[in-house]
Formats: C-alpha cells, sequence, structure tokens
C-alpha cells in the first residue's frame, strides 16, 4: 500500500485491522451523519456541561477532568463513537497539527508528570510527540481536539493522506468558543501546537 505521509512508517495492513467498507456502506454510514445534531436532552445535558465547565471556576485538575468526561459522553451519545472507524493503532490523525491551550498543557504535565516547557519555534510538523508504539501515551489526558476528532470512511483514505468525512472541533462551534475561553485562563493566552509545549 501506498503511504504518502512523510511521518508514517507502518503499514495498515501489518499494524491494525483496516475495516474495509463496501461503497453501499460508506454511503449508508455517511448518510446516517445528518443525526448527529440532537436534540436529546441528557446529551445535550452532557454537553452543556463540559461547556460550562470555567463557569466560575479555575482550571483545576479536576475541572478538567470533569469537562473531559462530559465532553466524552456527549460524543458517545451523538454517535460519533459508534460511527467513527477510528481504531488503536492507527495513528495518522498523530501527525496533522494540532492546537491546544497552555491549561490542556499544564494537565497533561500534572497528569502525567511530564515537562511542559513552550517553545515557538519548534516546528508544528511530524508525528506528535505522545505517540508511542502508534498508541497515545496521554490518552486520558488528551487535548480537546484530539478528543473530538473521528473519521467516518476507511481508514486507508488516512494512511494515503486523502481527504474523507470527518467529525472534528469545527464540527461543534460551542467547543470552539469553550476552547477559545480556555486560552485565556491559562499561564500563556492562546492556543498553540501541543509540539510546541511537548518536545
Amino acid at each position: 500500500m501506498n503511504i504518502n505521509s512523510q511521518y508514517r512508517t507502518v503499514s495498515p495492513e501489518h499494524e491494525i485491522s483496516i475495516i474495509e467498507l463496501a461503497p453501499s456502506s460508506i454511503k449508508r454510514r455517511l448518510d446516517s451523519l445528518s443525526s448527529l445534531h440532537t436534540n436529546d436532552e441528557k446529551t445535550l445535558r452532557y454537553g452543556k456541561l463540559a461547556i460550562n465547565a470555567f463557569k466560575g471556576r479555575k482550571p483545576s485538575e479536576k475541572v478538567m477532568q470533569v469537562m473531559y468526561s462530559n465532553m466524552d459522553n456527549y460524543i458517545k451519545r451523538l454517535g460519533v463513537t459508534s460511527k467513527s472507524i477510528c481504531r488503536k493503532g492507527c495513528a495518522q490523525c498523530c501527525t496533522q497539527p494540532v492546537s491546544m491551550t497552555s491549561v490542556e498543557a499544564k494537565y497533561i504535565s500534572d497528569t502525567y508528570g511530564i515537562d511542559a516547557s513552550f517553545d515557538s519555534s519548534r516546528t508544528s510538523e511530524g508525528m506528535c510527540p505522545f505517540n508511542k508504539d502508534n498508541q497515545c501515551s496521554i490518552y486520558s489526558a488528551r487535548p480537546i481536539e484530539c478528543r473530538l476528532f473521528h473519521a467516518f470512511e476507511s481508514p486507508v483514505l488516512c494512511y494515503e493522506d486523502r481527504g474523507q468525512s470527518t467529525f472534528s472541533i469545527e464540527s461543534e462551534p460551542y467547543f470552539s468558543a469553550l476552547q477559545r475561553e480556555m486560552s485565556e485562563l491559562g499561564d500563556r493566552e492562546g492556543i498553540f501546537d501541543i509540539r510546541h509545549w511537548f518536545a
């Protein structure tokens, strides 16, 4: 299989089980994406709890845990995870830029005892520094952008760097607004790539 990414070294047929979908299956999957927006009260409640995590609160470890938990539950109940073709062992998205705030960097640092030393001169390209053997080594504390990113068609498209339908932070404007709010709460204002925080 041809893998165009200069950072990717593992062929999917050797490392992960590829979900091969027939064109009709892909069409049904894509058609079902229109149902990702919901009026279900419990689902919306998780979303609201995540979005309002910092209202009147400092970004403590507990607040971060509650926010991430509610965000994960929202995405799951929305149907994103059940439709996603993302699987453990596929790390192609880990070669993409990942924007994060200083609040998220501190949470990773505190959770895993890793020094978060900001350096804007570092490149935002290449494999994520937390990718170990094609798996995320900080999965429980991964940033918002990583939590929200899901692909829906075929891993083959990811490995060959071809576009496909995805769910991301841009899919949920309220979570984008939450990220901007978080960017003003930490020691360093702004949103930067994860590689600027960790080498």
